[in-house]
């Protein structure tokens, strides 16, 4: 073993590692092997597995064979592949840039395969599969012809934290560590046993929530610490605990539900299972269906799963998708964080302070996984010596942005011409995906492409005007019934500060007591999280990277100046601004890793007490916002009994029947059920006084059937002010009055259908 030479510190180690630039020479070690090439022969054994594997899933998926498993299996294919076959074509320099790179263009390849199928008529699972079946073969095959140098391992050590003593032996500390995870899990299974989503209160999850949670919540943040803290960073070790982190906070209300939350997540089952059946769009009937690439991909991922709807997998993609955005957040924090042990707390808090509920089954949701893929691959390609602009101008000055503007960034070592071209490509792969999937994110990536540009970070020069110019063609051509007849409500929001932060903040704390003290609790954490990502720039405040990762951080806010996005817009402004403020705050609690036990112990309690304020501020709206098996069955059962033609309506849109919308429409004309009212409550419908009984107003609107549910019923209580009884009230009332009779029963879900009133066509 030698040291490497310090005269030339980036030429030996950041050559073989580039992640590995910005450690100090002394703490790398490498070994002194020539490059060497291995056999045609022996590199054809080494990818023939994934040559199987590329080729054997996709024609397992299109067969009829009832596989145990088969919704797993068509996952694996929707993240591995072909990603697995261009990263092994790529080799990449860096582990970690393959697997960002690997499920980011697999994600977008299906995206993508969907729409153009969806576009020319063929779209179905069976052309899906063969398409990507092929294409995955062809580049598997490719890599084994391909032959690259093998490259020198190389091990690497950061410094020790100041108070580090002598380490105990392996043994004790994996020991350790495995005992206080195994209690961690205990008592995060007793807390999902023991809680019972039925005593939900108005303050939300948090009001049925065992005390073993915050023993779990106490003892992740223990282990967490402790191996941030350690001399030498064991990454396995680390990426085990996230991921432990990321099951508990976020698989905690998956597990705790018995069916997916969020009623708004129900109306994309509804979109997918349209698309599944009439294989096209359904056109002027939603916004969302300008933008069908992620339903289109999701139609036919049901249909390789071999189940019915969608609803399957919304119970568990908010964990599904925090866990696919821990490579690319960490790799973005590897390159523009002072350490490695500040990445991976970077990523810990991020999962500590994603409470906005934008992770369930939806287009966001998969194009903020694509989104940060981008930024980080592209960052991660500009991290060579004198890669950024600190390296070349100095200190960070406003006055030297226009010098940075020009800066052309050093591309990584061991990044050849084609692996630029080829990354240029998985680029545009990923951006075509956003550009036909979600309307918002293009408007966040050409920000995000011009603050990296402007801070000399962008290779591909001009790729945010590209973006802006594919956003331009798809919204002309491809969204055409998105604008049109529409500019006025698309444009009218531009510039209404106030209006936008009355419908967003104002308009939404209203409520009792318990409600009202809940949402103070969720502006709370995003108020902490926003100063945290600013003291933490100003501990750097010298630096280039972390001002780059400032304005990314702080850039969404000018969404609230543009659009109000139906009252949402400060959840979509978190949603794209908390993976910088999250990295940015961990600059600034990473500082206490080294300055003793007491600060650490500090560190350790505020994550355990941001643990429990996470729990009470994504759950603030369980009593409303759950959705029960029972209410499924309901919707089902109107679905399979309500004719033609049938008007439907509910209180609110708290309820599954949202899947029905607009999957029972039929050849794009006659619709089996309509929701012609989401709100008929005395609060909004014109044809009620306000102080009207909801009875009263329900006789004088006439809907035909009326589907009721216990979360509807809660929310009018909680926000609106009815009495806590008002809704079996309603029911006794109107089914005394003989105009309604109960058709449909169960202890959380009610349908009333009119009597001796012919239904409307």
């Amino acid at each position: 073993m030698t040291m490497v030479d310090t005269r030339h510190p980036v030429r030996h180690a950041a050559d073989l590692r580039p992640d590995l630039v910005g450690l100090a020479p002394e703490n790398l070690v490498t070994r002194a092997t020539p490059e060497r090439r291995r056999p045609t022969l022996r590199r054809a054994v080494e990818e023939l597995p994934w040559l199987v594997f590329a080729g054997v899933l996709p024609a397992l998926l299109a067969s009829n064979a009832e596989v145990p498993g088969r919704g797993i299996l068509a996952l694996l294919l929707v993240t591995l592949l072909p990603g697995i076959p261009v990263a092994r074509l790529l080799r990449l320099p860096s582990l970690l840039a393959s697997v960002v790179v690997v499920t980011g263009i697999s994600i977008a390849t299906h995206l993508v395969v969907a729409q153009m199928l969806l576009a020319t008529g063929l779209a179905g699972s069976g052309p899906w599969l063969l398409c990507v079946g092929v294409l995955s073969v062809v580049l598997a095959a490719i890599a084994i012809l391909r032959s690259r140098p093998e490259q020198v391992p190389i091990r690497w050590r950061e410094p020790s934290p100041r108070h580090a003593s002598h380490p105990a032996s392996p043994r004790s500390i994996l020991a350790a560590v495995g005992l206080l995870l195994a209690l961690a899990f205990f008592a995060w299974a007793v807390v999902t046993t023991d809680t019972s989503p039925g005593s939900v209160t108005g303050t939300g999850l948090i009001s049925a929530m065992p005390p073993p949670m915050a023993l779990a919540l106490g003892v992740l943040a223990i282990v967490a610490v402790s191996e941030l803290t350690r001399p030498r960073l064991r990454e396995r070790w680390l990426a085990a605990v996230t991921m432990v982190v990321a099951v508990v906070l976020l698989g905690y209300q998956s597990l705790v539900e018995q069916a997916a939350s969020l009623p708004v997540a129900w109306y994309h089952v509804g979109f997918v299972s349209y698309i599944q059946t009439h294989g096209e769009v359904l056109k002027q009937f939603d916004a969302r269906f300008s933008w069908p690439g992620f339903f289109a991909a999701a139609a036919n991922l049901v249909q390789a799963a071999h189940y019915s709807d969608a609803s399957p997998f919304l119970r568990f993609a908010p964990l599904a998708y925090n866990l696919l955005m821990a490579p690319p957040l960490l790799l973005l924090g590897r390159t523009l964080l002072s350490s490695r042990r500040v990445a991976w707390l970077g990523v810990i808090l991020y999962y500590f302070g994603n409470w906005y509920q934008q992770d369930y089954f939806s287009p966001q949701a998969t194009a903020m996984v694509l989104f940060i893929s981008i930024l980080a691959v592209l960052l991660w390609l500009t991290s060579g010596e004198r890669g950024d602009a600190e390296g070349a101008l100095g200190a960070f000055s406003p006055l030297r942005l226009p010098a940075a503007w020009r800066l052309k960034a050093q591309l990584v070592p061991g990044i050849g011409v084609g692996s630029v071209a080829a990354l240029a490509g998985i680029c545009w792969a990923l951006v075509v995906a956003i550009l036909v999937s979600h309307q918002l994110t293009p408007v966040m990536l050409i920000v995000a492409l011009v603050v990296l540009r402007a801070f000399g970070r962008l290779r591909y020069r001009n790729l945010w005007f590209a973006v802006a110019v594919g956003f331009i063609g798809w919204i002309a051509y491809g969204a055409t019934d998105f604008w049109a007849g529409h500019l006025h409500q698309i444009l009218g929001d531009v510039g209404q500060v106030s209006s936008t932060l009355d419908s967003g903040v104002a308009a939404r704390i209203k409520g009792d007591p318990a409600h009202l003290r809940m949402q103070y609790v969720r502006i709370g954490m995003c108020v902490m999280f926003a100063g945290l990502g600013f003291l933490g720039l100003l501990l750097r405040r010298k630096s280039w990277n972390h001002w780059l990762l400032a304005c990314l951080a702080y850039s969404p806010f000018v969404m609230i100046a543009l659009q109000s996005y139906g009252g949402e817009v400060l959840l979509r402004v978190f949603l794209f601004a908390m993976p910088g403020l999250a990295l940015l705050a961990a600059e600034l609690l990473g500082a206490m890793l080294a300055r003793g036990k007491a600060a650490t112990a500090v560190l350790a309690l505020g994550l355990t007490v941001l643990g429990v304020w996470f729990v009470g501020a994504r759950g603030a709206n369980e009593a409303f916002e759950r959705i029960t098996p029972g209410q499924v069955q309901a919707a089902r059962w109107v679905s399979a009994t309500a004719p033609p033609g049938t008007e439907i309506d509910q209180f609110n849109n708290f309820t599954p029947l949202n899947s029905l919308w607009p999957s029972g429409v039929q050849g794009g004309e006659t619709r089996h059920v309509v929701l012609v009212r989401d709100v008929i409550s005395v609060r909004y419908d014109t044809n009620c006084s306000p102080t009207a009984a909801p009875s009263a107003c329900i006789l004088a609107t006439h809907p035909a059937w009326l589907f009721l549910t216990s979360s509807q019923g809660a929310y009018e209580t909680q926000v609106n002010g009815l009495p806590a009884d008002w809704l079996q009230r309603t029911i006794t009332e109107l089914v005394s009055s003989k105009n309604y009779r109960l058709v449909y029963s169960m202890s959380d879900a009610w349908v009333l259908k009119r009597v001796d009133r012919p239904v409307r066509k």
